[in-house]
């Protein structure tokens, strides 16, 4: 192409020479046709000459321009890895705590928890761009892992757990919370998933009580927070106007050794407020102490916004909500839906749907997994939904 198009100007110059040479000897204008092909050799020259001039500048500006993009480049690479090493510092500091102040039995878990968070955080410091070739979205697999056919329990239910840590086999899943009734993808909700040795998927719900009963749930905690960090900076790097749900459960919040470090650690990256949203359940807010409070407290100071799920019961005190900061609330199908059956409790249903509004706290109906569900919900003004009906969670390849 680019021969062809210097051809094409080589040939309109000749061309021009020869029209201009025959006219001014014909015309008149010399006599002598030697000076007349000088003049149409002159011709011919000044065009070579002003397309080399042109050719080169265009090459100059296309130079420059590489240029300012490998700087650019290198300048976001600087900047990741500067900011891998404060992760770095924070997960050593942490951990040195957690060390001096766990009891001797635990050290195997809080070995366990090290490994998989060193390894995070060194694989994001040496290949801090991640899959940086991904499309301007976010990049989730279209069909999820299988799930463990072996029915795993007890001991060896808690060592593939344990082993699973260790190995780093632990992936984020997203699954979208939609606006309504369009149905668009507001935010993400995200989800940790182990796998075992040969890459199968644990189910949450038979792992979780054993993880709980071995103190391993803040490890399993940890690894998903970090991870949500590093979504939301490729996120906010990519200009994707999404936040994401990140859930902390109620032995990563008690946590005396972890959760300090990971304020300190958020003061310094307030810039991931806008879109990291910490989500607990709301029976674990209602309990929390004075010191559990404190620290959700700072938190929301430094502009972190809550999120309170599994509600069972739509009597809220919404002032409670609003002196915890608390942004979103997240109600069952099933539990709004048995609330609209009855007129009475229908009403009280209006209230605190209106009252929530009023103080900026957004109502998201989960778990909404069929057609007739969101029907129903709509005619009562619902604005957000999740759930299998817009989407399971799906594994997230952009961490």
């Amino acid at each position: 192409m680019y021969l062809l198009i210097n051809g094409i100007f080589t040939l309109s110059y000749l061309a021009t020479a020869v029209i201009v040479g025959f006219g001014v000897h014909h015309g008149g204008v010399v006599t002598d046709q030697a000076a007349a092909i000088a003049v149409g050799a002159s011709i011919l020259l000044l065009g070579i000459l002003l397309h080399q001039g042109f050719a080169r500048s265009r090459r100059d500006q296309s130079l420059v321009s590489a240029l300012v993009t490998v700087e650019q480049a290198q300048h976001r690479i600087e900047e990741e890895v500067a900011s891998s090493r404060d992760d770095i510092n924070l997960l050593a500091t942490a951990t040195e705590k957690a060390i001096k102040q766990a009891p001797q039995e635990h050290y195997g878990d809080i070995v366990a928890e090290v490994r998989t968070l060193e390894t995070l955080v060194r694989q994001i410091s040496e290949n801090p761009e991640g899959n940086a070739a991904l499309p301007f979205k976010l990049a989730v697999d279209a069909v999820a892992a299988p799930t463990v056919s072996e029915d795993l329990e007890g001991e060896k239910l808690l060592d593939t757990i344990r082993d699973a840590l260790d190995g780093n086999r632990v992936d984020v899943y997203l699954q979208p919370v939609v606006s309504l009734p369009q149905r668009k993808p507001s935010y993400y909700e995200t989800y940790s998933r182990l796998r075992d040795v040969n890459g199968a998927l644990l189910e949450p719900s038979k792992y979780i009580a054993v993880a709980e009963s071995a103190e391993l749930v803040t490890a399993i905690d940890n690894n998903l927070l970090f991870r949500c960090v590093q979504l939301v900076r490729k996120s906010q790097r990519r200009k994707l106007n999404f936040a994401f749900f990140c859930n902390i459960s109620k032995y990563t919040l008690e946590d005396t050794s972890f959760f300090p470090e990971f304020i300190e650690f958020m003061q310094d990256n307030t810039e991931l407020a806008e879109n990291l949203i910490f989500e607990f359940g709301h029976a674990d807010l209602l309990a929390q102490d004075r010191y559990i409070t404190s620290n959700l407290g700072q938190l929301g100071e430094l502009g972190f916004r809550f999120s309170v799920d599994r509600v069972e019961d739509l009597n809220l005190d919404v002032d409670e909500l609003i002196s915890r900061r608390v942004s979103f609330v997240k109600v069952g199908a099933t539990t709004a839906l048995n609330t609209l059956e009855n007129s009475d409790e229908a009403l009280q249903f209006y209230r605190i749907k209106h009252a929530l509004e009023r103080a900026g706290i957004e109502l998201i109906v989960e778990k909404i997994e069929k057609e007739e569900q969101l029907v129903d919900l709509l005619d009562y003004g619902i604005n957000y939904g999740q759930g299998y009906l817009f989407g399971t969670p799906r594994l997230s390849r952009d961490i």
